[in-house]
């Protein structure tokens, strides 16, 4: 199995899946459905990222270099962490109904930020195998 290649094809799909429910919570927030929508995306989106991070885990670990070695692998473990951060967010907003407004304005600005740490780390990965 090319290790590689999955770690790739996983945070690629998550990616997409992170960047589309952004969009959708930016764009389509007067429709009805658009809450339950974004929060599949997002949370499908979560778990294949982490899919992706184990892959990278098993693919570091048989290639004998260090791990966190260089940016990409660092900016990974911090966009993993805004990816996991930004959903509890989401939730605690209905959890916490007293604090929703503050909890939601937090979460809004972590969606964000996790979306262009993506694109960076994205960017980054690209600079690691030498395509730019």
């Amino acid at each position: 199995m090319n290790w590689f290649y999955l770690h790739v094809g996983f945070m690629l799909t998550a990616s997409a899946l992170l960047l589309t429910a952004v969009t959708v919570a930016r764009l389509l927030r007067r429709k009805g459905w658009w809450l339950k929508v974004h929060r599949r995306l997002g949370l499908c989106g979560v778990a294949i990222m982490a899919a992706g991070f184990l892959a990278a885990i098993v693919l570091v670990s048989s290639s004998g270099q260090p791990h966190f070695g260089s940016l990409h692998p660092r900016l990974g473990g911090l966009t993993l962490s805004g990816a996991v951060l930004t959903p509890i967010l989401g939730f605690s907003v209905f959890r916490f109904p007293l604090r929703a407004a503050g909890i939601r304005r937090i979460h809004r600005v972590s969606g964000r930020l996790t979306a262009i740490l993506t694109v960076i780390t994205i960017l980054f990965g690209l600079l690691l195998i030498g395509i730019f």
